[in-house]
């Protein structure tokens, strides 16, 4: 059963008692993302988290790693467009141990200046990494298009220019408000004694002075524009990355849209995967996803095909997607596709991580947390109609943002 407590300062804390196992993941996660940033702070909130890790007034950066080696456990951040977790995953006998680290991770790290020019050389890499993934680098450009008068296109990693100005003064004028206790879940999932996960996050995080916070009363729905935009380098296959507006994850609708995108692209069995791999051999890669986020998303398709069959492979995903948004899917595909979500839901929440991840996540961002039986019965729930009236207006080739990269010139536009 999953719990609910507030400490004083705001600080949120969830948690999930799983006795069965022998390890627990603790998380802390902070309203801090891309989505806060504007173009001179672009990429500050995962720079800071980088810096998070490199060392505390009582411990290096060796220090953490060596400590967490020294109980066999896992520790590990990670920065999104509306939130940053730190989170760590240990035998349940270490929590209290893990859970001392975080906190001195989270509120002592020290923003060290030769620290941050070092860990801006080594996110510059980063970057350099990411650009030469064409996967990563076409859905970028995708996301930068379709919200280019938002905060929401910014790259989750900033620019080269904006990474440039990014100070000592500014991370911590940034941590201060971002990472107060009123802006922070707590989520535990795993084996652990209550009273004791309730007096050690209560000593770590609960007493901490509550900070300034950040003004923000939820985010403006940010306008979608259904660019064209095609990149060249020198690679071998086409990537593909097309979007279509969807809902927020507050939408009562995104059930139905989770089943309508699994239908799409969501497997080995899906309409795409079948069609373009199976029967007709023009892609290696295919698929489709529904990305939310606070009052919007976007349905994304994706694929990797070659420079000759690129065309056809366009052709054949917008038939596709036009015939499910105007025609929805079969009563046989709805009896599949609420397995196949109910599998890869449970199948996912098997692990401790998920489970603190899914805890979280949703109270950070939405304010609540489903219990698992909830999301299933919203699930079988889910009817054809549901799903035809959902996807009617957003699976249309009309209303598409496309991006292409490859290495030569097609006539797809």
């Amino acid at each position: 059963m999953i719990k609910e407590k507030i400490f004083n300062n705001k600080t949120v804390l969830m948690y999930e008692k799983l006795p069965h196992l022998r390890s627990v993941c603790t998380g802390v996660w902070f309203k801090s993302g891309s989505r806060y940033e504007n173009q001179i702070t672009s990429g500050v909130s995962h720079f800071a988290e980088h810096m998070v890790f490199k060392g505390t007034a009582g411990r290096s950066a060796r220090d953490i790693a060596d400590e967490f080696d020294g109980i066999g456990g896992i520790i590990n951040g990670f920065t999104g467009k509306e939130a940053t977790c730190y989170y760590a995953r240990t035998l349940d006998i270490h929590f209290e141990k893990a859970a001392e680290i975080l906190a001195d991770m989270v509120h002592n790290s020290l923003y060290a200046e030769e620290m941050i020019e070092r860990e801006r050389k080594v996110i510059l890499e980063e970057m350099a990494m990411y650009q030469d993934s064409p996967e990563d680098y076409v859905h970028e450009k995708l996301e930068s298009g379709i919200w280019q008068n938002s905060s929401l296109g910014f790259p989750i990693i900033g620019t080269k220019e904006s990474l440039a100005g990014i100070s000592r003064e500014m991370l911590l004028e940034y941590t201060g408000s971002h990472m107060s206790p009123c802006n922070t879940v707590l989520a535990v999932a795993g084996n652990f004694d209550e009273d004791v996960l309730l007096s050690t996050m209560e000593n770590l995080f609960g007493t901490v002075k509550k900070g300034k916070g950040i003004k923000n009363d939820g985010f403006k729905k940010p306008s979608f524009t259904p660019i064209s935009q095609r990149y060249t380098k020198d690679i071998e296959q086409t990537y593909i990355s097309i979007a279509f507006e969807s809902q927020g994850y507050e939408s009562p609708s995104r059930y139905p849209m989770m089943a309508a995108s699994s239908i799409l692209g969501g497997g080995i069995s899906s309409r795409l995967f079948q069609n373009l791999r199976e029967e007709k051999g023009l892609v290696y890669s295919v698929g489709s996803v529904n990305q939310t986020y606070s009052g919007t998303g976007i349905l994304n398709v994706y694929a990797g095909t070659g420079n000759s069959e690129l065309d056809e492979a366009m052709k054949c995903i917008q038939e596709e997607v036009n015939d499910i948004g105007q025609n929805g899917i079969t009563a046989e595909e709805l009896v599949r596709v609420k397995e196949q979500l109910k599998g890869n839901f449970i199948l996912g929440m098997e692990s401790t991580t998920a489970r603190m991840t899914v805890l979280g996540r949703n109270r950070l961002l939405k304010g609540y947390v489903e219990e698992q039986d909830e999301i299933i019965s919203r699930i079988d729930a889910i009817t054809l109609e549901d799903i035809k009236e959902t996807v009617a207006d957003i699976m249309n080739w009309n209303g598409a943002a496309v991006s292409i990269l490859s290495s030569e010139k097609s006539k797809v536009f």
